[in-house]
C-alpha cells in the first residue's frame, strides 16, 4: 500500500461515470480531493479547468500531476487541515474524490458542514457507503446515517469492485452523490 494508504482507480469507464455525476450540477468551484495519479482528473480537467482545484497530500505525486494537467491549480496539503472558505473562495463549491478509507468520514463531515456546498461525489469503502445510505430499521442505520441525513441527501451512484484499483484493496467501494439540504431560517 502506498505511503498515504492510497488506492488508485484504473478503470476509465468508471472515471467517466463519476465525472458525469457533475453534469447537471451548478457550481462556481470544483475541488478534487486526492487526485492521485490523475485518472479522474483526466475526465474533469478538460471540462472544468477554469473552475478546478485539486488537493493532494502526497508531494511525490505532484510533479506528474503538474506535467499532465498544465494549469491545474494544485494544492499540496492535507484536505482535513485546509481552510475551506479560503480554498473554495466565494460561491458554491462541488467536491469530488476517491477518498482515503481511513479519513473518508472526516472529509465527508467537513464538506457537509461547509456553507458553500453545491454537491459532493465521493467514493467510500462499500460498507461505509451502506451505513451512510441506510434506511431507518436497517442494521447499518446509525450515527453516520443521521449525521449525513441532517445535512444532505445521499444516493448511490455505483458500486465498484476492488479489482478496478491498483493496488487492489481488500474491499469493494461505492460512489455516493450528496446534495445539501436547503434550510430556511
Amino acid at each position: 500500500m502506498p505511503k498515504f494508504s492510497q488506492v488508485f482507480l484504473k478503470d476509465k469507464e468508471i472515471c467517466a461515470r463519476i465525472a458525469a455525476a457533475l453534469d447537471d450540477a451548478s457550481f462556481d468551484r470544483l475541488i478534487e480531493i486526492g487526485p492521485g495519479g490523475g485518472a479522474l482528473t483526466a475526465f474533469l480537467f478538460p471540462k472544468y479547468w477554469s473552475l478546478m482545484k485539486a488537493v493532494e497530500i502526497d508531494p511525490a505525486l505532484l510533479p506528474a500531476l503538474r506535467e499532465k494537467f498544465k494549469g491545474l491549480d494544485l494544492v499540496n496539503a492535507d484536505f482535513l487541515q485546509t481552510d475551506l472558505a479560503a480554498l473554495a473562495g466565494p460561491g458554491r463549491t462541488a467536491f469530488i474524490g476517491n477518498l482515503p478509507y481511513e479519513c473518508a468520514t472526516a472529509i465527508l463531515e467537513k464538506t457537509l458542514q461547509f456553507g458553500g456546498l453545491a454537491l459532493s461525489v465521493f467514493m467510500f469503502q462499500k460498507e461505509v457507503a451502506r451505513r451512510i445510505t441506510a434506511a431507518p430499521g436497517d442494521s447499518d442505520y446509525g450515527a453516520l446515517t443521521l449525521l449525513t441525513a441532517s445535512r444532505a441527501s445521499a444516493e448511490l451512484l455505483m458500486d465498484i469492485k476492488a479489482a478496478s484499483f491498483t493496488p487492489v484493496p481488500a474491499v469493494d467501494s461505492s460512489v455516493l452523490v450528496f446534495r445539501p439540504k436547503v434550510f430556511f431560517g
